[in-house]
């Protein structure tokens, strides 16, 4: 399905009840990796990948402990990684993360503020050019995997303004608990610097095994999302081990670590984030 969705051939849809056989416009696939959303003082304006000019190599950009890791998934000379060797990157990840002794800058924090105030702040970081660099893999990125810390089952008892808070509390967490781990990350003291609302595709991964989507909706339909991960759930079995299907494992480079420049005024901004996404 990837290959098909990169060269703009996949399987034309056709209408099942309403108009039967008619066919359905497939644009809105083409909008899900690779695309984001950019937060504008007018307007927001859209990133898209150019599927006539693919790059030869492609990458994600993974979450862990708000730090921020590139990790390429086709590169030029050797073509996609397999499976295991994705998953040796995450594991360095998940070694690396939590050893590193400075506290992140928790900059997807900012993307959650309103969008004309993320644009301002955004319009600052790209005054340095590495900041300019960090958001454009960022933006290019297929998707962005956040690897989570669990919220802890008590996190249900906080409820909503407005709604029925629940005070039943389990040892495991609930469906509630998951969902509030899926939308929003549950604050700045846990997951929500782990994140980067604008990217269309943020599919996260807890540490004790449930997992999801943060979907930014201005690219496509929830049906285009949903068809896109039913088919890689159906597919996911099927996928040969690299010793059955003979490919061949490479040495691999460690991922990248994004490193920000951080200037006084993102660093206030960042504390006044921080009380805006917990409120």
């Amino acid at each position: 399905m990837t290959k098909n969705f990169f060269s703009g051939n996949l399987s034309q849809e056709r209408a099942a009840s309403r108009e039967k056989n008619q066919p359905l416009c497939m644009a809105q696939y083409y909008r899900l990796l690779g695309s984001q959303r950019r937060a504008g003082i007018e307007r927001d304006s859209q990133f898209l990948p150019d599927l006539r000019n693919i790059a030869p190599s492609q990458h994600i950009i993974v979450c862990c402990r708000n730090q921020m890791y590139c990790v390429v998934v086709k590169a030029e000379q050797i073509g996609r990684l397999s499976e295991d060797e994705i998953f040796s990157q995450l594991l360095y990840i998940l070694s690396d993360a939590p050893c590193l002794p400075q506290t992140p800058p928790m900059i997807g924090l900012l993307t959650a503020e309103p969008r004309r105030v993320w644009a301002k702040d955004r319009e600052m970081l790209l005054l340095d050019e590495q900041n300019c660099r960090n958001i454009e893999l960022i933006e290019q990125s297929l998707i962005l995997l956040c690897l989570d810390e669990t919220l802890p089952p008590t996190f249900n008892a906080r409820g909503f303004v407005g709604a029925t808070p629940s005070y039943h509390i389990t040892q495991d967490r609930d469906e509630t608990n998951m969902a509030h781990e899926m939308i929003h990350g549950g604050g700045s003291d846990c997951n929500t610097a782990n994140r980067w609302f604008d990217k269309t595709m943020q599919i996260i991964v807890c540490n004790d095994g449930a997992w999801g989507l943060c979907y930014e909706h201005s690219s496509s339909e929830g049906i285009a999302v949903v068809q896109l991960l039913e088919k890689i759930l159906n597919k996911i079995d099927e996928i040969p081990s690299p010793e059955e299907s003979g490919v061949t494992q490479h040495h691999l480079p460690p991922p990248e670590r994004i490193e920000w420049i951080v200037r006084s005024e993102i660093k206030r901004r960042i504390l006044e984030a921080k009380k805006d996404v917990n409120k």
